[in-house]
């Protein structure tokens, strides 16, 4: 009876081992993702505004 209260504990333990470790390579990927975006993004962000007025002058 003990021994396998002690193997449901031991599974118990690794099956959390596994959920922490995917949740740390999501949080780590989407990390990443994030940074990536940004890095993309900041870049683009000095071409937009000029996209952005020229834009507003054809819709005027």
């Amino acid at each position: 009876m003990n021994n396998s209260i002690h193997k449901i504990q031991a599974a118990q333990k690794k099956q959390r081992q596994r959920i922490t470790f995917v949740f740390l390579t999501l949080i780590l990927g989407s990390v990443l993702i994030l940074a990536f975006l940004v890095m993309t993004k900041g870049i683009k962000l000095e071409i937009i505004p000029k996209d952005a007025s020229d834009t507003a002058e054809i819709n005027l």
